[in-house]
């Protein structure tokens, strides 16, 4: 039975990793991790308003029979550990730490929809210019 991972920044409706498991069967994790809460300098007023949206998130997710287990934990890895052997689902994560334990777990991840452009996708191509301005690129994208 496959394991949905979604992390504290992807509360986005419908999450991509949720159309590859059937509510019901599937089981969905949110994690809390008291290292990556204390590595990045959040103001305690943004900390409060990030919880409560993942907690409401989990609710809205019960609500529509998805089975959800909400995990405080200290480290992500503590709470991946006791998951079990199951294949994990996940969105691709925005941060290069995440990205690097999704990569490191062997995580079916998927593309992040959160994004305009793919993080590997070159569109629009630079022209051989010697210099490359973040101008011409916006003026391309609006055009696109």
């Amino acid at each position: 039975m496959p394991v949905v991972w979604i992390l504290g920044d992807q509360l986005v409706d419908p999450h991509p990793a949720l159309a590859h498991a059937e509510a019901g069967a599937g089981r969905v994790v949110m994690i809390e991790s008291d290292a990556r809460l204390r590595t990045l300098p959040y103001h305690r007023k943004k900390l409060v308003l990030l919880l409560s949206a993942m907690r409401h998130y989990a609710e809205m997710l019960r609500g529509r029979g998805w089975r959800v287990e909400y995990l405080q934990t200290p480290t992500y890895d503590a709470a991946l550990d006791g998951l079990g052997d199951g294949p994990v689902i996940t969105m691709a994560a925005s941060g290069r730490g995440a990205r690097a334990l999704q990569r490191r777990r062997g995580m079916q991840v998927l593309p992040n929809t959160q994004m305009l452009t793919g993080r590997f996708d070159p569109y629009p191509t630079p022209d051989n210019e010697r210099r490359y301005l973040f101008e011409h690129f916006y003026r391309q994208m609006r055009t696109h």
